[in-house]
């Protein structure tokens, strides 16, 4: 956790505790501001004391890859279970899929099996949870209530700073 440049201590201290510890996590702020990384951080953490096995996807491959489930490719059921059944799921840059009908339904399975079962589930976000709410629906925001939300407020880290010669 310590190699991450200008974190906020608490955030130190949380992701060691984390790692002892994991808990379902909804991670939102502006782009680029380190939410994915801190993620990873946390991740890294928790293989000091557990056998998990995390997988990671954006949300845009997950809807993709569901779209393509119910046009024509078959599969949906698997893919719903696949995702459903991880021991850890980190879905990064969620909200950028098509808030449809189709994608309220299958995030909401997803999202609904892995809370009935208390699999832990890491979500990073630029929407916030009631941005979630109008998007996506109620149902999902709503299970993200009762996650852990840490909200990062910096700047884009992404961002070079400029030199002036």
């Amino acid at each position: 956790m310590n190699n991450l440049p200008d974190i906020h201590p608490g955030l130190i201290e949380y992701g060691k505790r984390w790692g002892k510890k994991p808990e379902s996590l909804f991670i939102h702020g502006r782009y680029g501001n380190g939410k994915t990384s801190y993620s990873f951080a946390l991740l890294r953490e928790m293989f000091k004391y557990w056998n998990y096995w995390p997988r990671y996807f954006t949300s845009v491959d997950i809807d993709a890859k569901l779209l393509a489930c119910v046009t024509g490719e078959g599969g949906e059921e698997h893919w719903l279970q696949f995702y459903s059944e991880q021991d850890i799921l980190f879905i990064d840059d969620f909200g950028c899929e098509n808030h449809q009908g189709r994608t309220q339904r299958q995030y909401g399975k997803i999202i609904d099996k892995r809370y009935s079962e208390n699999k832990i589930t890491i979500i990073t976000s630029n929407l916030n949870i009631a941005q979630i709410g109008s998007s996506l629906g109620g149902r999902i925001a709503s299970r993200f209530q009762e996650w852990m939300t840490l909200e990062f407020t910096g700047p884009d880290l992404r961002k070079k700073k400029t030199v002036e010669i």
